[in-house]
Order: C-alpha cells, then structure tokens, then sequence
C-alpha cells in the first residue's frame, strides 16, 4: 500500500490494484488481468511500480490511467517487493535485488553480505540515496550505507597508446567516500611505481568518467597500469590491471653501425630487441682491456640508444659488445661492433 496527503492511496489485493482519492471512503480497480499482481510501490501519486506472477513489472507514470510493461536483464520471477524512492531511484526484488539510478532505463544487481538474506526480503526503504534497512523474513534486519553496492563501483578501466603518451580512462557507477585515485605503473618484471593522482568526487550516485595521461614513459615495451582507489577513511581497494604494448616489435636482435665513426669525442651506439633481455653494454681496447660497462638492467623489446663519451682515452679501435640475457630461457646473445676514436 501507498499513502499520499490529499487522500489518494493505491493497494494490491486480490491479485488486482486499487486505487482511492478520498481517503478509502470509494476505490477503482485501476489494474486488473489474468495476471495476479502481488506487490505496488508508488513514490507520488503519479509514479509507480507493479508486479505480478510470470515475472511481469509494470510502470506507470500517469496515476494509473495506463501501464506499461518493462524488462530487467538477467532477472528472473520478481518475488514481493518493488520500492521506488524518487523518479530515478527504483529497488525490485527478483532472482536479485536490482536497483536503477536513471529512472529505469538500466539497472544493476545489489550486494548481500549476509547469506540467504535476499530470498526473503520483505520490506525495504532508504532513507536517503545511500542509507536504509531491509527486512527478511527469518533473517532479521540489515542496514546499508552505500545502497548495498560496494563503496566505488568502477565500470570501465583502459589505457590507450597515443604517441609518445599513454592515455587513461575509466568510469565509476557510483562512489561513496571517495577521496581519490592513485595511478600506479610497472614496467614488465619491474616494480609498481605510483606516477600521479587523480582527485574523487566524494559521495555520487551518477557515472563520473576520469581520465589521466602518462607524458613520463622513458622506454618502449609492455607496460602496466592500475588504479589505488583510497576512501577518505584510509581504506584503499586495487583495480584490474591493464596492459599496453608501447612502440613496433624488432624481428631480430642486432646492433647498428656507431654514428659518428669515427668519432671525436663522442658517439652513439643503436641495437634492437625482439624480446626483454637483461643487458650490459661493454667497451674494450685494441688489446682487449676493459674500458666501460654499462649495466642497462632488464629491457623489453624495442629499439634502443647509447651514448658514449670518450674523451679520456686515446685514438683508436675499440670494441663495443652489447650482452643481452633472455629473462626467460636465460641465453645470451652477443651484439659487436667496431669504433674508431680518432683524436
């Protein structure tokens, strides 16, 4: 049953909807089928909600003059409750508790942290957008304080390769105390590294769409991103991780010609990676000593460059070898070539 001031109250028994103007002095069966309804919920004496046997739901928007019919994906028989708390917030109880933030146009399923409880829901109401209770036969009584979703409902995450940035989108459904976003990146067998912050919007109950660009990518190869959602409160929830391939994939490892050569006194050194190898770059003498090391650390495939300043030694040839480990089968492959310092 529905009660509003002026008099006007709906109620379902029989299996059909009456409605009264006049305080129940008179009533009109404003609904009636083969259909036997068995719950209605109205939020003002416009708006409302029916349901009956084989799953139907009806709306209606005009007092009861007409109804129309509406579909939930994924529910199933709607069992004894509909609560409609404004005209874009709507609970109904079926296979799930379903809940709409946009009057009805999509819905969403409910979270219970109490097992069984849902299957005997009876009654509900919220007191606001985020808090109220529900009422289970046998199951007793259960509040909620984020309209029994969780506090940061994250629809959407992706990066997306634009040149020499990464771009970051992603969209919530909801927030509750959401103070913010901390935007994490790892290079492959490298460490979580947090490269910014994304500000929250607090308490919403409407998408809010939020985007970051990543302008500090040094290298090329795989790279991973993730999101550190953080509540006012301290408390911090991971997001999915996603993955983004920066820049082409050599076919085969090799190492180019130094340019300038010769060189005075400086030069750079040019090698390519199919794979992420673990590299060290050595420079020796004509009589084979060791000149310079250069300790690359892991590197993902790609294309790479290396200065050399060698001012310090004397004209001559030298030999630059490049070492790259594979990270995975663990062999070693050996990139060389010649330079030439003339002073």
């Amino acid at each position: 049953m529905s009660i509003f001031e002026g008099g006007t109250i709906y109620f379902c028994g029989d299996g059909k909807i009456h409605k009264s103007t006049d305080f129940g002095l008179s009533w009109n069966i404003i609904l009636s089928s083969q259909v036997r309804y068995s719950t209605v919920d109205f939020y003002d004496i416009m708006n409302g909600i029916v349901t009956g046997q084989q799953g139907v739901m009806l709306r209606t928007r005009d007092g009861g003059v007409t109804f129309e019919q509406f579909v939930i994906p994924g529910a199933t028989y709607p069992y004894r409750l509909p609560f409609f708390f404004d005209s874009l917030n709507i609970f109904i109880n079926t296979s799930k508790l379903y809940s709409s933030y946009d009057g009805g146009y999509s819905w969403r399923s409910n979270e219970f942290l109490v097992s069984g409880f849902q299957s005997y829901l009876e009654w509900m109401h919220m007191y606001d957008h985020f808090e109220g209770i529900a009422v289970a036969r046998i199951r007793g009584v259960a509040k909620t304080y984020n309209r029994g979703n969780t506090p940061v409902e994250m629809s959407s995450f992706s990066a997306i390769p634009l040149g020499n940035k990464v771009t970051l989108q992603w969209t919530t459904e909801t927030e509750t105390n959401n103070m913010g976003f901390e935007i994490e990146r790892r290079f492959k067998n490298g460490d979580w590294q947090k490269i910014g912050f994304s500000k929250g919007h607090g308490t919403v109950t409407q998408k809010v769409f939020y985007t970051f660009d990543d302008l500090t990518l040094s290298e090329q190869g795989i790279v991973y991103y993730r999101l550190k959602q953080i509540d006012y409160n301290g408390e911090f929830e991971y997001s999915n991780e996603v993955e983004v391939l920066l820049g082409e994939i050599p076919e085969n490892y090799s190492i180019q010609q130094n340019y300038p050569n010769p060189f005075n006194p400086s030069t750079k050194v040019t090698f390519s990676l199919p794979e992420e190898n673990k590299v060290v770059i050595k420079v020796f003498n004509a009589m084979g000593e060791l000149v310079k090391e250069i300790d690359k650390g892991n590197l993902s495939h790609g294309y790479f460059e290396q200065d050399f300043e060698m001012g310090t030694e004397s004209s001559g040839m030298y030999f630059c070898q490049v070492l790259c480990t594979n990270t995975i089968s663990g062999r070693t492959k050996s990139l060389t070539i010649k330079m030439v310092l003339m002073k």
